[in-house]
């Protein structure tokens, strides 16, 4: 009995197998493309922390969205500046909270937003 199940699980991994190979494959958003132009931008954002962890969380809310506002303006400048249609492709934020030294506590983010011009 446990012949034809063997039987059974090899033709089912070999049809899985078969199903995954005959699918079309996506190119990625960071692929590149003839003509292109790939910009990368890197930021960093200081704020002053608290003790409150509700007032912290909401710092750290605030330093994200200004990553998401820059990025978005960021693309606006770049087809500006290169006069060439702008997209952002990929984008990165961290946030972390700084207690390096007494009396300065910090919370730093860090963002990474990647770009594609393209010609219009």
């Amino acid at each position: 009995m446990t012949k034809p199940l063997l039987g059974i699980a090899a033709g089912l991994i070999l049809l899985s197998a078969g199903a995954a190979v005959s699918q079309p494959m996506r190119a990625s958003p960071l692929a590149p493309i003839e003509g292109a132009l790939r910009v990368q931008v890197n930021m960093s954002l200081t704020a002053p922390t608290s003790d409150d962890m509700q007032k912290q969380r909401e710092i750290q809310e605030q330093l994200r969205a200004a990553h998401y506002e820059i990025a978005s303006t960021e693309c606006d400048r770049l087809s500006a500046v290169f006069k060439q249609d702008c997209a952002l492709v990929a984008l990165t934020v961290q946030v972390a909270q700084n207690r390096d030294e007494p009396n300065a506590d910090t919370i730093t983010s860090t963002a990474n937003a990647q770009f594609r011009l393209t010609k219009r």
